[in-house]
């Protein structure tokens, strides 16, 4: 159980209502940059006694901090009032991003109608969809390396490639949110507890801390790795024997691209 710092209590509607309202600091959501954003929620009921109920079951949530995720509203659904569920995890969870829909509106992606056709890239982790899409934008060479290419789950964000005869670049770059990043956060902080409970080797500990279970997002890639200490990037490139430099495949020409074979590539 956690401190008492958050309390619920009961307030009449205000003028002109009859209804029960409930009051309480929310220990997760901000307010002024601090926790403990101040909620006010209707309770919908006029009965004086149902709505205390209410009130007591709203502290008994505040009171208890393993409760205080997005994984913890089955336990409480299972538990308590879904009026009272509804008013301490609503707008928890983070909002979802649609960060297709927001590339597409600031940088869309061509037609065929433009002469492009459209080609997915699809195979298991470290098949060699980034090390063939290096090759067909022409940054095949050891010192580009771009994008990243390795056997873990290195480029495991959405990326789209638009090929062009123009001596220009383009990109448009959209980050998950901050609510979501907190999210997993939390549940990697979880995650490694629950291996050190359950008596787990250290690296196992470090692992479940620094990589996300879905490894679309990785601590590590902000706070370093214990096992990249020495100074590898942990990047496991191309070959020793794949062709590096004026070796390396050099992108078609426009006369041997015509403009309805220009592609825009689609990692999944």
């Amino acid at each position: 159980m956690a401190e008492i710092r958050y309390k619920a209590t009961l307030s009449a509607g205000g003028t002109g209502r009859s209804a029960w309202c409930i009051i309480f600091r929310h220990p997760l959501r901000l307010e002024d940059g601090k926790p403990g954003k101040r909620i006010r929620r209707g309770l919908g009921t006029n009965d004086a006694l149902e709505a205390q109920r209410l009130v007591d079951q709203a502290n008994l949530i505040l009171s208890d901090d393993s409760l205080w995720t997005p994984a913890g509203r089955e336990l409480a659904e299972r538990s308590f009032d879904r009026r009272i569920v509804a008013a301490f995890y609503d707008e928890l969870s983070p909002t979802p991003l649609d960060g297709w829909a927001i590339r597409e509106g600031i940088l869309p992606l061509p037609s065929q109608d433009e002469g492009y056709a459209k080609v997915q890239l699809l195979g298991t982790t470290g098949a060699g969809k980034t090390t063939l899409l290096r090759q067909l934008i022409g940054t095949g060479r050891r010192e580009e390396k771009f994008p990243s290419a390795s056997p873990s789950k290195t480029t495991s964000c959405d990326i789209e490639i638009v090929t062009t005869d123009q001596p220009m670049f383009e990109a448009v770059v959209s980050f998950l949110p901050k609510d979501e990043v907190r999210q997993y956060i939390e549940e990697s902080v979880c995650s490694a507890i629950l291996s050190i409970v359950q008596k787990q080797r250290e690296e196992i500990v470090q692992r479940r801390f620094l990589e996300h279970t879905d490894q679309r997002f990785r601590l590590k890639f902000l706070l370093g790795s214990p096992a990249n200490a020495s100074g590898d990037s942990g990047e496991d490139d191309l070959p020793d024997d794949f062709p590096v430099g004026d070796q390396a495949a050099e992108p078609p020409g426009e006369d041997a691209m015509t403009a309805s074979e220009r592609q825009s590539l689609e990692i999944t």
